[in-house]
């Protein structure tokens, strides 16, 4: 259901919380899922992909060894056949980036990135990964993550990946 977790290698904290109805042989009826889900991860390695290199290509990233993300996080809830993923901030190389849109679960999706660091550019990506659209956008997510803005941002999505966050670690037993 979150498709973007085969494209890192490392440890992480995941947590899912999902509800949804089955039909008479026991198979998930997609139309009835509900949940959220909260993901962390510092030091990540992003797996190398055909898309990955095309990208690495234009932006001309300096390493060339291993392609590791500082730290990752973030929130997404489950509705129907829609996965929505909160914005959230990722560092790779010397860029950042903020990321946020609707995954289905048709594979199809619709993200807005806004690149951060060194200069700001929105794009909206779209489409499926056979059938991708590329096409520039304005920066929406600019606010939300300078470092003067960070610590002063008020808004209902922060507010939300915050309650998803707590209410994913508050379940977790630790052994």
């Amino acid at each position: 259901m979150v498709p973007m977790l085969k494209s890192f290698a490392g440890k992480a904290e995941f947590h899912l919380a999902a509800e949804t109805y089955l039909n008479q042989n026991y198979e998930i009826k997609p139309s009835t899922i509900r949940g959220a889900c909260s993901l962390f991860g510092k030091d990540l390695v992003l797996l190398d992909s055909e898309t990955f290199d095309k990208i690495s290509k234009i932006l001309m990233f300096k390493k060339k060894t291993e392609n590791r993300v500082d730290s990752i996080s973030a929130e997404m809830t489950l509705y129907k056949k829609e996965i929505d993923i909160y914005p959230f901030c990722v560092s790779l190389d010397n860029y950042m980036a903020a990321v946020g849109g609707r995954h289905n679960l048709d594979m199809s999706f619709n993200y807005h990135v806004n690149l951060l660091s060194p200069l700001y550019i929105g794009v909206d990506v779209s489409g499926t990964l056979d059938d991708l659209k590329i096409k520039p956008a304005k920066c929406v997510y600019a606010q939300d993550f300078k470092p003067l803005f960070h610590n002063n941002v008020d808004t209902q999505t922060a507010e939300l990946r915050q309650l998803i966050r707590e209410s994913m670690r508050k379940n977790v037993k630790i052994q």
